[in-house]
């Protein structure tokens, strides 16, 4: 089998309410926004999207899963869920960092990957270059105010951002020429990247 045809399950359990995804590669066969930031509800949401994309847990060939940034209960359930699954099957399993994945997302340049992660807080990581040839500067955390400040200082920075942040107390002027939006469901995103990749670091990420 093409690595980068990998019958694969992506999830990302740290930011908003979470989401979750079945791909063939980068091909999204079914995807669902939503309800799997708790262990109990992350299991269920495994067993919907694996009815809704006519797949077997069995049939997986490639785990991935969001390391962070994010809540601190969220990253942890992501990543011990992952590593439950991969006991029981032949799967390779990639760690992705949420930042880096919006990061390779677009080949735009001087770009600043964010994503809200809760209390009114705001991950961000400034890259210059954008796609394959971006080069990340550490992440760092602001809340929302200085987050929307920041956004009106910087004109000649693209921030890509997740739509859902706009559900967060923050604001933001969702026409500002400078902001370019991504699909909320991030399972999705996180599984494209990692379709070009095998293994990768499990460890999380707190900010």
């Amino acid at each position: 089998m093409d690595p980068k045809k990998q019958l694969t399950i992506a999830f990302e359990t740290s930011i908003g309410q979470g989401s979750i995804a079945v791909l063939r590669g980068k091909d999204v066969l079914a995807s669902e926004l939503g309800g799997v930031t708790r262990a109990e509800d992350l299991l269920s949401a495994i067993g919907s999207i694996l009815k809704l994309s006519d797949s077997n847990l069995n049939t997986m060939e490639k785990i991935v899963v969001s390391v962070g940034p994010g809540s601190y209960t969220g990253i942890r359930i992501g990543i011990a869920t992952a590593l439950g699954l991969k006991r029981g099957l032949r799967a390779d399993i990639v760690g992705v960092p949420v930042l880096e994945a919006l990061a390779h997302s677009t080949a735009t340049k001087n770009i600043a990957s964010a994503v809200p992660i809760g209390r009114g807080r705001i991950a961000v990581q400034k890259n210059y270059g954008g796609g394959p040839s971006a080069k990340a500067k550490s992440a760092y955390v602001v809340d929302s105010d200085k987050f929307a400040a920041e956004i009106h200082a910087n004109p000649d920075t693209n921030f890509i951002l997740p739509r859902e942040i706009l559900d967060e107390d923050i604001s933001l002027d969702s026409g500002s020429p400078n902001l370019r939006f991504v699909d909320s469901n991030l399972a999705v995103l996180i599984g494209r990247y990692a379709a070009d990749r095998s293994g990768g670091n499990l460890e999380p990420i707190y900010l």
